[in-house]
């Protein structure tokens, strides 16, 4: 009896230092593969960054870095035979299944938080996907993969999908809704968190995005992005569809110089200052406002058209557009265009009043318009989208020197700016304007800089959704 408890334990004793050996020659292989792949190099940075990250968006961040270090060493593996070029997507359209799983699960798509479905919901081919969060306790669903880029130079990159939507509703201090989020790791290790226009309620398959080229914080070359359609500190159901990265070179610094509202300053002031200088501009247009005292008339509108200038639509009365009724915002956008075009007037792009925006504007807007301008402030990179377009606005405060900036900043970077006046007189019950000689000295910086000038349109066509 002694004997054969002694032969037991010798061999449990065999058998741990054989599993003992085997962990260690694995470990030992694997790390190797690990290395040859670059990822222990990638969970260095991660884990140096803890300190640095915690505490910086909160919630959002803590669950971020677990699975992260998971897509790290594990997102290789979820893509069957595929291999992933630098800078491209696996399985953008989640139509292939990940080898050795359910139909649920999409080839290269890791879960996030309370994770994904693979489902026959498609804005294209067959197969989407599909985010929902419990409704007696939101939270944050969603997928996420790891593109690596490994930029030489800064260049904007643009990354879109399709998204559809079931009641979808926003909790308290929740800034994701139904989004595509990234993190954007540049090549020092520092990271620019960013999410795409957040989407609510009830809706059909929609385009969303952004380009990382609109955001100051992207100020050196992208190493790699954690790419995640969201639905976050959100209740209710999102699909998405389509995903897609697009990196894109730097353009040719272009100005486009553009007067909105319509005021009779800008045939009777801008108009004569831009021929000086051979140039044509553009001017946004609020159509209740036509032949009203201060205001250009239609055949002055129809004379700058002539001109080589552009006319812009800025809505039927210039109100908030997110104060109104869906049929309101509806009725300022595409009632608008038709005013104007039964004037003869060719209009592609609308100037949003006051700026003011959200996700279901923008989407009613780019099925009317071209693209549908704010009035947030920066340049436009190359590949900008049709509701990202930034300006530069003019107020009193803003001087020659710098519009010479602003000019030297797009030469630089090979971008598109916006530049925006107002009223162009002597004085204004606003800040919102600038004086003839001001204007005048302001179009002689641009001309001495040597940069193109084109309408808003030509700017777009050269810069925008590439």
């Amino acid at each position: 009896m002694e004997v054969m408890v002694f032969s037991v334990g010798l061999i449990k004793k065999v058998i741990v230092a054989i599993k003992t050996l085997v962990i260690i020659v694995m470990a030992k292989y694997l790390y190797l593969l690990m290395a040859v792949i670059g990822l222990i190099d990638f969970i260095n940075k991660i884990l140096s960054m803890t300190n640095i990250l915690s505490g910086f968006i909160g919630k959002a961040v803590n669950v971020t870095f677990v699975t992260l270090l998971i897509a790290g060493s594990m997102v290789w593996s979820t893509g069957g035979a595929k291999a992933q070029v630098a800078g491209s997507i696996i399985n953008p359209g989640f139509e292939d299944q990940a080898t050795g799983t359910d139909k649920k699960v999409a080839a290269g798509w890791l879960p996030y938080e309370q994770g994904y479905k693979r489902v026959k919901a498609a804005h294209t081919g067959a197969w989407g996907i599909t985010l929902q969060s419990d409704r007696s306790n939101p939270g944050t669903a969603g997928a996420y993969q790891r593109i690596d880029l490994q930029q030489g130079e800064i260049k904007p990159v643009q990354i879109t999908g399709y998204i559809k939507g079931d009641r979808i509703v926003n909790q308290a201090g929740g800034w994701f809704g139904a989004s595509l989020y990234a993190e954007i790791y540049l090549q020092d290790g520092s990271v620019v968190y960013w999410n795409s226009v957040p989407n609510f309620g009830t809706f059909g398959w929609r385009w969303i995005g952004f380009n990382t080229g609109t955001l100051a914080a992207v100020n050196q070359p992208i190493d790699h992005i954690f790419l995640v359609p969201i639905l976050g500190d959100a209740r209710g159901q999102a699909w998405f569809d389509d995903i897609a990265v697009k990196e894109h070179e730097p353009g040719v610094g272009v100005v486009t110089i553009m007067f909105d509202d319509g005021e009779l300053s800008t045939y009777e002031e801008a108009l004569p200052a831009m021929e000086k200088q051979g140039w044509q501009g553009s001017t946004a247009v609020i159509t209740e406002m036509v032949d009203e005292d201060g205001f250009m008339g239609w055949e002055q509108l129809q004379a700058l058209q002539r001109k080589g200038w552009e006319v812009v639509s800025h809505g039927i009365t210039h109100e908030d557009l997110t104060t109104l009724s869906v049929n309101k915002v509806k009725q300022e956008l595409n009632n608008s265009k038709r005013q104007l075009e039964r004037k003869g007037l060719v209009v592609n792009h609308f100037a949003l009043p006051f700026g003011a925006y959200n996700a279901e504007i923008m989407a009613l807007g780019t099925k009317s318009y071209k693209s549908v301008r704010a009035y947030e402030q920066g340049s436009n990179p190359v590949g900008i989208l049709p509701w990202e377009v930034k300006v530069h606005g003019v107020t009193t405060a803003t001087d020659s020197a710098t519009i010479a900036d602003w000019v030297n900043e797009a030469k630089n970077k090979g971008q598109w700016i916006v530049i925006v006046y107002h009223k162009i007189a002597e004085m204004g019950d606003d800040a919102y304007f600038t004086t003839p000689s001001d204007l005048e000295e302001m179009l002689q910086t641009i001309s001495d800089s040597g940069i193109e000038v084109v309408t808003y349109n030509q700017g777009w066509e050269k810069f925008g959704a590439l």
